[in-house]
């Protein structure tokens, strides 16, 4: 490896620990901290570790890996988008695409090229394995919260159907499909989405 290409490395890994301070809004549990981008991503990993059994033999599990690693590498720089955070989503796109293109412009090129293309098939989710990722990623905080007793749902006022609503339609795999209402029925089991009273008083009402 030539020295150029070792300096680059290098500070590209030293530039990214950054990523270990971008919080996102989802609570520790026994902690009022919140869940990094590092520990998020680290928490991918190892639910496909775990599920690996469960998937096809075909698929490219590398792939799967780097994929949770990297999917929020843009956060670097754009931060973490609440996805209940209606103005904050109007300029997510935007923000990530352009902290990518600035971040990635520090690695050599070969690994760069990589490093898009991997985000370009995950962000399409056309493929099994991005598919698979995503809906992990999209499950994960729902687990935080079952751990922090829904504090994040009952923080935002976020309800049973909100959630739903919200994350159904992004759960594309049928195994992390099973996962989901397991989630879903423990959470609302231990009553830990936010309960619109005025809505419930208005229902037993009509």
């Amino acid at each position: 490896m030539k020295k150029e290409r070792r300096k680059e490395i290098l500070d590209f890994l030293k530039e990214i620990d950054a990523f270990k301070s971008i919080e996102r809004k989802i609570y520790l549990p026994h902690s009022n901290r919140y869940e990094n981008d590092a520990e998020h991503s680290w928490h991918l990993a190892m639910y496909l570790i775990l599920l690996k059994e469960e998937f096809s033999e075909e698929l490219d599990y590398a792939k799967m890996l780097e994929f949770a690693i990297i999917h929020d590498l843009a956060e670097l720089y754009a931060g973490d988008t609440f996805i209940f955070d209606k103005e904050a989503l109007k300029t997510k796109e935007e923000r990530e695409k352009k902290a990518l293109i600035k971040l990635l412009e520090k690695l050599p090129p070969t690994i760069r090229e990589r490093v898009e293309k991997l985000t370009k098939e995950y962000e399409e989710r056309k493929s099994e394995e991005s598919k698979i990722v995503y809906s992990i990623d999209k499950l994960q905080p729902m687990v935080q919260n079952l751990l922090s007793q829904g504090r994040d749902w009952k923080e935002h006022k976020i309800t049973y159907t909100k959630i739903d609503a919200n994350k159904r339609p992004r759960i594309l795999n049928p195994i992390i499909k099973e996962l989901y209402e397991d989630v879903m029925e423990e959470a609302r089991k231990h009553d830990f989405f936010f309960k619109d009273e005025k809505k419930e008083k208005e229902k037993k009402e009509q």
